[in-house]
């Protein structure tokens, strides 16, 4: 069989698209519980990083505060949404590439969360106490 340019192959190797949704789903609903716990007693702890005299006025902190007041949230609808591509895919199909989306929707918040303390590591040598923009006016 000749294939042309733009032509499809009509009989490919089988694909089993149930498995390619159920594989992130699955990862989805059992792994982000416990991180959302996580997240929410790291949420909880977040006012004592106020604690140094002057670290009010770091924005850095609040990059940090976000993603950890993010994680909860963002596992949480992660999880639902997991579960809704698994009872859609059921009825109908679902990409994949959106069930490994929504499995790793909270991994922006612990990208947030991880920005925020690497920038104070680096550019406040680890105190939360610098203003690394300047004195607020």
């Amino acid at each position: 069989m000749v294939l042309y340019y733009g032509e499809r192959m009509k009989d490919g190797p089988p694909t089993n698209r149930r498995l390619s949704v159920l594989i992130p789903s699955a990862i989805a609903v059992v792994l982000w519980p416990p991180v959302a716990v996580f997240g929410l007693v790291a949420f909880m702890m977040s006012p004592m990083l106020f604690d140094a005299p002057g670290s009010e006025e770091n924005k850095l902190i609040y990059i940090m505060i976000a993603g950890a007041g993010a994680l909860p949230v963002l596992s949480f609808a992660s999880v639902v949404a997991s579960i809704v591509a698994l009872v859609k895919e059921w009825r109908a199909t679902v990409s994949r590439k959106w069930a490994w989306a929504w499995a790793a929707l909270p991994l922006l918040a612990l990208a947030t969360l991880l920005v925020g303390s690497v920038l104070i590591d680096v550019i406040c040598d680890g105190r939360f106490n610098c203003q690394p923009w300047g004195a607020p006016t």
